[in-house]
Formats: structure tokens, sequence, C-alpha cells
């Protein structure tokens, strides 16, 4: 895969958008779908169609309605589930979920904090899970719904992306994702510790009242072209020569003297055996003249 593409949108109910999705993802060619609220039950989500597309993972409130957040991703691309993330989900506070695309070395993580989600718990648990997912050793993209507004620097919003600078992930949208008549509002967002030279994002009205991200990449996937050298040097021929020198080879006299029958026997087994299997014949190779 190279230079892929990467949704992402507030879908605010999904089994109520799905032909205008699926129209948006073919006009657009999108790789990765990432999604938040989209209201699915469990049952719901696993019976989930959407052509082209897998759904590669999710997270469904079960005390609660509404909410959510999964990952669908092009049926010919490779992924993997990222383990265990739901340790660090919690309804409302932090609802996640994440795939790693291991061709292209690169962890894409979906978020929803609900308005009532206490902020507190958010923080505590996104710290956890993006020191877990450091330890991959992978570029980070997080997207997601924080519900908390970039505009205003206010002490969460400095918190909030102080945490995430701690990690290298840096803001990559500066606009307005909600606009209405009587405000604008900057709750969705993209974070990443992808260079801006490599990743550009846009902001385009699709599907719902909020504002949707479009994320792309311009890095493909790169090989190893390594081979091995065993680099000849004047020094290195001089101690190779001094150790072939200094090397007791009386231990290998002795155990020649020991073997001698035995090594005999080998030998001549081995060439009865060659002769036998393999019958030489003569061959006339003279030329008519």
């Amino acid at each position: 895969m190279q230079n892929p593409s990467i949704f992402y949108a507030n879908i605010q109910c999904l089994r109520n958008k799905l032909d205008g999705l699926e129209a948006v993802l073919c006009e657009h060619n999108i790789d990765v779908l990432c999604l938040c609220e989209h209201w699915l039950s469990l049952d719901e989500a696993q019976s989930l169609g959407l052509r082209n597309y897998n759904l590669a993972v999710k997270f469904c409130r079960i005390q609660s309605e509404n909410g959510g957040v999964c990952i669908l991703v092009k049926n010919i691309i490779n992924y993997k589930e990222i383990d265990r993330l739901d340790n660090f989900s919690s309804e409302l506070e932090l609802e996640v979920c994440g795939i790693h695309l291991y061709e292209l070395n690169l962890i894409i993580v979906t978020i929803y904090r609900s308005p009532t989600g206490n902020f507190d718990t958010l923080l505590i648990k996104l710290e956890d899970l993006l020191s877990s997912i450091s330890k991959f050793n992978t570029n980070i993209i997080l997207l997601g719904d924080f519900n908390v507004d970039f505009l205003i620097e206010n002490r969460d919003c400095l918190r909030l992306t102080d945490l995430l600078n701690s990690f290298n992930l840096h803001k990559k949208i500066d606009e307005p994702t909600r606009i209405t008549q009587h405000s604008a509002t900057y709750i969705d967002n993209c974070f990443s510790d992808i260079n801006n030279t490599l990743l550009t994002t846009k902001v385009a009205e699709m599907l719902s009242d909020r504002h949707s991200l479009k994320i792309n990449l311009m890095y493909k996937k790169t090989y190893n072209n390594y081979s091995l050298k065993r680099p000849l040097s004047e020094t290195g021929l001089m101690n190779f020569t001094l150790d072939i020198i200094n090397f007791n080879w009386s231990i290998v006299e002795e155990l020649f003297r020991k073997y001698r029958k035995e090594y005999s026997l080998y030998l001549s087994k081995a060439k009865a055996n060659s002769n036998t299997n393999f019958i030489r014949n003569s061959e006339n190779k003279s030329k008519a003249a």
C-alpha cells in the first residue's frame, strides 16, 4: 500500500448513513475509515456490511446508548488489531479502538469522549494507552472527538495538548470542525508524530452536521536492501594467519590417529557406494572430419 488515505467522521448513527457513506468512500478512494459515535450495538456492528471494506475493530457501549468507535479497512489492505485496547476503554471517558498497518509501520487509533465523561479519567487512561502503544516503535495517528474545544486554550485544552505532545503527537488540524449559525467549535482533531511534509489533512463537509477529516500520507513502504559483506583488510589477514599458526594442531593429529581406521572405512564405503550408484560410461568425444 502506497500513499494511503484515511477518512474520519463523527457519524452520529451509522445505520442511517450507510448509503451516503458508501458514496463518499467510492468518490474519494478511502483506504481506512475511522468513525466515532456509530451508535451501534455489538450485534449490529457484527453484522455491518459495507461494500469492499472489513470492520477491523470496534468498541460498542453496553451500559449506555449511542457512542462507540470503529475502524473499517479496505479489504485488500493487511492490518492487525492492537490487542487489549479494551483495557483502556471506558464508556463516556475514553472509547477507543486501533489497528496496526504493519507494512507501513503505522498505528491508527480512534477515540471518542462524551461531553459528560470525566476529564481526569480521560487523561489517566489516555496516558496509559499511549504508553502502551508507544512500545511498538511505530508512527501513530490519533483521530477522534475529544469534546474539548481546541479554539479555546483553557485548562483542559492545555492539559490534553501537553499530554499528547509529551508523546510527540502534535495537532494537525487548526480550524473548526463543527459550524452552526451561531457558533464554531473545534472538538474533532488529528494528532500524529508524522512530519507535516509527509501528512496532509483536510476538513471536508460530509455526512453529518460535523465536518469530516481526510488525511493523506505521502510516504511509501520501504524495503531494507542490505547485503552482508566481509571486508578483507591487511590487518584482518595478518591476524587470521597468526591465529592459524598459533592453533594447537596436535589436537587434530591425536584425533586423526585415534579414528584413522574409522575414517579409512568411511572413505572405502563412500567410494564403493559412489561407484555403484554413479557408473562411469565411456563417451566418444571425437568429431567427424
